[in-house]
């Protein structure tokens, strides 16, 4: 099979473009591009599109960025291709935002694109990253200690219409192609220096490693095609998670939920932290699988706390739930912790109630009138001290006259208790954690007196309003 029409099964496997759509070509005139270009315009009648070149002077190169320009348009008019170019001092902007010269070159250049796909209302940009540019991804993201999101690679369809028709291309069918079609290309000197990352692993260890493995780049790209796959089952499964336990509290802050958090496999935990982290900050550059761990840990933290991620990001544990956010965080999160003494009256001003504990010795004739808020219980079941507080991620009580427990959340939901009430319902539990009472709505089986009971504890939750 030829690369035109390699390239034209690649696109319609992948659905990366349709009929009637206007495509920009990410057109920097080296032979990957000048490739794609090529292919697209000979394919042009075929898929029935609309093609546009768009060109970026990065201003790094001198005269050399002047006559790639040139040659740029030169072959856009022989293809009769609509060509847009710009300038921007790319070093300059680099200093400026404090990135590196390859970060700035990607920030800007992809700022540009998607500012001419608004203009002219296309549906598509097409860049021209091949099977050589994942592999080097691939290995980049194994050294920085990527999770499998990482080892994924690049994908050739995203969301805001980037797509990549010769990802399945090796280099050098890149060039062969060019070379059999006397297509002429400009050489990029800076692809050969050694001082960038990308570079080094290009011109050195894929190199070695051809050595040892001489299919070593098409086992690499089989690898990230294969975890693509099994990527996209678990992220479908995360997403839904997601979907279903966030809340966009403002344009900086999210918060997560983490009542069935932890019932969930770590993978599906790990892909909701990433989410959360994106939708604060639009994107997940220097976001690694450290900090994804660091925040598991600080949701299984018993107790308020935070912790700083890049990109003046914090993640504060509050309650049941963790807060992503840019800005001190604002939200006024209703929590609460008190011990209750053995026949004590204690007041919480949080939400303005009392409650009073009495002790008492059970004989035979013993009788209590209790109610919807005045409970007694088995004090010799108590493990050690009692206390009342706000509710936690992950509570569960054994309902009484139900077999197995039964979450805390799960309650609140049955009995229709607004999200906002919910933190302010008391939770009686002992010093092991066991959950006696859920004031108001559940007492637990596991307290329950009965004929070996010898002293029973009588608490009794008096609200302001009562």
């Amino acid at each position: 099979m030829n690369l035109k029409n390699k390239v034209l099964e690649t696109i319609r496997q992948n659905n990366l473009i349709q009929p009637k759509e206007k495509v920009i070509v990410a057109f920097s005139g080296g032979p990957d591009s000048v490739c794609l270009l090529h292919l697209l315009h000979e394919l042009k009648a075929e898929l029935d599109i609309k093609l546009y070149a768009f060109h970026l002077n990065h201003q790094i190169r001198g005269l050399d960025a002047h006559r790639d320009a040139w040659y740029c348009l030169s072959l856009c008019d022989e293809y009769d291709i609509p060509f847009f170019v710009d300038s921007t001092d790319v070093p300059g902007y680099a200093q400026n935002m404090k990135m590196s010269l390859e970060e700035a070159a990607r920030d800007v250049r992809y700022k540009k694109l998607f500012y001419l796909k608004s203009i002219l209302n296309a549906d598509k940009i097409a860049v021209a990253h091949n099977m050589d540019d994942q592999v080097e991804t691939v290995l980049m993201r194994m050294m920085r200690g990527t999770g499998l999101y990482g080892l994924k690679g690049m994908e050739q369809l995203l969301s805001n219409g980037i797509i990549r028709p010769l990802l399945s291309v090796q280099k050098k069918e890149i060039i062969e192609e060019l070379e059999q079609n006397g297509i002429h290309w400009q050489v990029d000197t800076t692809n050969q220096e050694d001082n960038y990352t990308r570079n080094k692993i290009r011109l050195s260890m894929i190199l070695l490693m051809e050595e040892c493995y001489p299919t070593a780049k098409e086992n690499i790209f089989r690898m990230s095609a294969s975890i693509r796959e099994d990527s996209q089952y678990i992220e479908q499964n995360a997403m839904s998670f997601f979907e279903e336990n966030h809340t966009l509290i403002n344009s900086n802050t999210v918060k997560l939920e983490l009542d069935d958090f932890f019932d969930m496999d770590l993978a599906i935990q790990k892909r909701s932290v990433r989410y959360s982290i994106n939708v604060v900050l639009h994107s997940l550059k220097g976001i690694e699988t450290v900090h994804l761990d660091s925040v598991i840990q600080l949701a299984k933290r018993y107790g308020d706390a935070q912790i700083n991620l890049p990109k003046n990001l914090t993640v504060y544990k509050k309650q049941s739930a963790l807060y992503f956010s840019t800005e001190e965080l604002k939200e006024d999160i209703l929590s609460f912790f008190y011990e209750l003494e053995q026949n004590e009256t204690i007041d919480i001003s949080e939400i303005s109630t009392e409650i009073e504990t009495k002790v008492l010795l059970k004989d035979k004739n013993f009788m209590l009138s209790t109610g919807a808020y005045k409970k007694a219980f088995d004090f010799d079941k108590v493990s050690g001290r009692l206390f009342v507080r706000s509710r936690e991620a992950g509570d569960r009580i054994k309902p009484m006259g139900l077999e197995g427990t039964k979450k805390i959340k799960n309650i609140f939901i049955d009995a229709k208790v607004p999200l906002a009430e919910r933190n302010r319902i008391p939770i009686i539990c002992d010093e092991a954690g066991n959950i006696l009472w859920v004031v108001g709505h559940c007492i637990s089986e596991e307290f329950k007196i009965d004929e070996t009971t010898k002293k029973v504890i009588l608490i009794t939750v008096k609200q302001e309003n009562d």
